[in-house]
C-alpha cells in the first residue's frame, strides 16, 4: 500500500511504524490500530531468528492468523476502492 502510494519508507518489521504510514495516506487506517495489529510485530521477528525463538500456543497462533487475515482484508479492500475511483476517472 505504501509503494502503490509512493510513500516513502524505510525497512523494518514494525507493524505500528508501517500502519502509522498508511494512516498518514488514509485515516480509514485507524481502524487497524483498533484491532492492535501491532501484536503481529512479535511474529516477524521473534518466529524468524533463532536468537529470539518463541513458539505460540494454538489458540494464540489462531488469534494472529485471524488478525493477519482482517489485515490482508482490509488492505485488498483499499485497492479495490482505489481501482473503481480509477475506473470513474478514466469514463
Amino acid at each position: 500500500y505504501l509503494v502503490y502510494n509512493n510513500k516513502p519508507f524505510r525497512k523494518t518489521h514494525n507493524l505500528s511504524e508501517i500502519l502509522n504510514l498508511c494512516i498518514e495516506i488514509e485515516d480509514d487506517f485507524k481502524l487497524l490500530e483498533n484491532e492492535k495489529i501491532y501484536e503481529l510485530t512479535i511474529y516477524s521477528t521473534e518466529l524468524r531468528y533463532p536468537e529470539y525463538f518463541y513458539i505460540p500456543n494454538i489458540e494464540e497462533a489462531k488469534e494472529a492468523i485471524l488478525l493477519a487475515e482482517k489485515t490482508k482484508n482490509f488492505v485488498l479492500k483499499k485497492f479495490k476502492e482505489k481501482e473503481m475511483e480509477f475506473d470513474k476517472f478514466i469514463k
